[in-house]
């Protein structure tokens, strides 16, 4: 979230949730249509009231987005390191 550039108190909120990896945040929803009604039911997001809002609401579905390509690709390195019989290593291995 913070390469998003997603506020803190926003990251907070989802952290406290215990939506506490790239994994079960990019799992949350299913389309950025969801996301955007999660933001305004837990968070009072209403894109229409101004731009600032509409902004926070873009950095979190960009954040959003990027978490689901990485859950992505990561799942499918680790289906082929299986695969292969290759062992899981260093950071990826924590991250999975």
């Amino acid at each position: 979230m913070d390469s998003a550039k997603v506020p803190e108190e926003v990251q907070n909120k989802f952290y406290e949730a215990q939506v506490d990896s790239v994994r079960s945040f990019g799992a949350l929803v299913e389309t950025g249509t969801a996301m955007r009604e999660l933001l305004k039911k837990e968070f009072g997001f209403d894109e229409t009231e101004n731009l600032a809002t509409r902004a926070k609401v873009s950095k979190v579905i960009v954040a959003w987005e990027n978490a689901r390509a990485r859950t992505a690709k990561h799942a499918e390195i680790e289906a082929e390191a299986e695969t292969r019989d290759v062992p899981k290593k260093g950071a990826f291995a924590r991250f999975l």
